[in-house]
């Protein structure tokens, strides 16, 4: 009997110091470890604010004051150019000295763009999906005019995957010209119908 409650003891010490073993290799439980409520491979400080209509009228308004006088100077350059006053030569100099400036305005948007974002219920209202974003291709089109004189005309040649730069003589050049400031006036109609209706 003495021996069977010796060997009962000796028993249950082992077991007490496997288990304990076992529980000091458990890993511990800490808040720190817990997975962050952000969007795996984002920061705080990259999550985007949401805004409404308002904010981007806002934003448009004040980058379509911007865009205007500079569209004017490439206008009045292509004007000239159609009347003989200045050659080709003088024209993609001109423009090429406006081309940083309708570049910072671009980065002004892309600045915006990175920090806020257009709530999910707005992308599908018409002064959104019919105005406001045609900002973006009233911007699009200032840049394609200096583009289309100082480098050429984007096209897709057959069999090739890539777009190619061609470059356009002076009769091409302006009737690709006409065809896009056509358009801007288009987007600029739709954007600033938009922003009349939200008051900015």
């Amino acid at each position: 009997m003495k021996k069977f409650l010796t060997s009962l003891l000796f028993v249950t010490l082992l077991l007490a110091m496997a288990f304990g073993c076992s529980a000091s290799k458990k890993p511990e439980t800490n808040v720190d470890n817990k997975p962050s409520a952000t969007a795996p491979g984002t920061t705080e400080s990259t999550v985007r604010k949401t805004v409404g209509l308002t904010e981007i009228a806002k934003k448009e308004r004040k980058l379509a004051n911007e865009l205007e006088p500079q569209h004017k100077k490439i206008s009045d350059l292509y004007t000239s150019f159609g009347q003989g006053k200045i050659d080709r030569e003088k024209l993609n100099s001109q423009l090429s000295l406006i081309q940083p400036d309708i570049a910072k305005i671009k980065s002004e948007s892309n600045d915006f763009n990175r920090e806020y974002r257009l709530g999910t219920g707005f992308k599908d209202d018409p002064l959104y999906k019919d105005g406001l974003k045609y900002g973006k291709n009233l911007r699009s089109s200032a840049a394609t005019m200096i583009r289309l004189a100082t480098e050429g005309e984007y096209v897709k040649e057959q069999g090739k995957t890539k777009l190619q730069i061609k470059n356009l003589n002076d009769a091409e050049l302006k009737t690709k010209y006409a065809e896009t400031e056509k358009q801007y006036q288009v987007y600029l109609g739709k954007l600033n119908d938009a922003l009349k209706k939200l008051g900015a």
